[in-house]
């Protein structure tokens, strides 16, 4: 049985054809720890889209980045603020530490010559905190994480601070994280995580193909933008499950890929953000690849999020309360310290060239078969995009396209 669901006279068929995805020569052998870390990853990065998923704005986030300063602080955690913590991430402490200690070290031996992955952590600590040398040790050996001391007394200097490694971190992609406003002379700890990329693409678009098109917002009007065309193999299917057409795009060696999940018609972004998984996001690498017509359109996207209220529907709040117990950070005038607040900022960038950004059981997930000798995948309406990555199995950024011109 057919069904009208593509451009013209294109049809998408129910055959479950689906291959292997050639594996990296880079390809990480994970633990059983690992690969459920690599899940909760995914899971923290669905559920923080759902969360957004009213905004008609773009959205994007870093899942990965998100779940690594989560790992931290569950290590500084004790009590129920560690047992929140630790269902929340569906791992113990010492698992959870043992699978982010691979994932940071996997991370830092990667190369710098094409594709660019830069991730860090840094601990802010005030200058009359007194900082626990066990968990100093700790941030360092399992997260590559940065320690150092910052004065408070003066809110402007310390975002300035902070603000800086964060650029250095991003290449001055993120700069503007921290406000002076939520710094005062009470704050004990600031807790950071940054992480870039940039990509090429395995097969680079013509900036001459580029040309003005029309996408289709969600409120019914149009906007007229720049669409990048190519033709070319990819991996490619409809996933009726989660009413996507769906096609993964790599960048150069394979370690890399971008899955743009397009709603069918008469589906939104919503719909298809309703039943997606990790475990289906991971097996969309063995979509069958076949001959693609591509249209895409060119974006740059970036979005704050206040993690609080997202970390509290996950059952994360006690960190948050004057009865935190984060004593094995370390002390504040001998009582634990408290989180004030946890924010996060993302952004991705797609063009010709690549992006730039700074997350078992076979699913219904079918191949393409079409009268045409190419598939045809014209992202011209709200769409999602997940930078995936292919040699630790996690999403880096999800993002939500709905006005690329923004």
């Amino acid at each position: 049985m057919q069904s009208n669901v593509g451009s013209g006279d294109n049809r998408y068929t129910t055959r479950a054809d689906v291959v292997p995805l050639p594996q990296s020569s880079q390809q990480v052998n994970l633990t059983q720890d690992a690969k459920l870390a690599s899940a909760v990853i995914s899971h923290v990065g669905i559920f923080m889209m759902k969360s957004a998923r009213g905004n008609q704005s773009n959205v994007v986030v870093s899942p990965m980045s998100v779940v690594n300063m989560l790992a931290l602080l569950q290590a500084g955690a004790t009590g129920a603020t560690q047992e929140q913590v630790s269902n929340a991430l569906r791992l113990s402490p010492a698992k959870s530490a043992e699978a982010f200690q691979l994932m940071n070290t996997q991370f830092r031996k990667r190369g710098t010559e094409r594709n660019i992955l830069r991730t860090a952590s840094s601990i802010f600590a005030a200058d009359s905190f007194e900082l626990s040398r066990d968990f100093k040790n700790f941030a360092i050996q399992n997260f590559g994480s940065e320690v150092s001391r910052i004065s408070f007394d003066n809110p402007n200097a310390a975002a300035q601070k902070i603000n800086s490694w964060i650029a250095s971190k991003t290449n001055d992609q993120i700069d503007r994280l921290v406000s002076p406003d939520s710094i005062d002379v009470n704050t004990q700890l600031v807790l950071a995580n940054a992480i870039y990329f940039k990509g090429i693409w395995e097969t680079m678009f013509k900036p001459s193909e580029t040309s003005l098109q029309d996408f289709n917002l969600s409120n019914g009007g149009k906007k007229s933008v720049p669409f990048m065309t190519l033709r070319s193999g990819f991996r490619a299917g409809l996933d009726k499950a989660n009413k996507a057409i769906v096609i993964v795009l790599p960048f150069e060696n394979n370690e890399y890929s971008l899955v743009m999940l397009l709603p069918v018609p008469g589906a939104d972004v919503s719909a298809v953000l309703t039943s997606l998984d990790g475990e289906t996001l991971a097996n969309y690498q063995n979509l069958r690849r076949q001959d693609v017509l591509l249209e895409i359109p060119k974006f740059t996207v970036r979005s704050n999020a206040n993690l609080q209220p997202i970390f509290a529907t996950m059952g994360i709040t006690k960190m948050f309360s004057p009865t935190s117990e984060l004593s094995h950070i370390g002390l504040y005038r001998a009582t634990s310290p408290q989180v004030s607040s946890a924010v996060h900022s993302a952004m991705m960038s797609i063009d010709e060239r690549g992006a730039t950004a700074a997350a078992s059981t076979v699913v219904a997930v079918v191949a393409l078969s079409f009268d045409n000798p190419s598939v045809v995948f014209r992202a011209d309406r709200p769409f999602l995009a997940v930078l995936w990555d292919n040699q630790l199995n996690v999403p880096l950024f999800m993002t939500k396209i709905e006005d690329p011109s923004l």
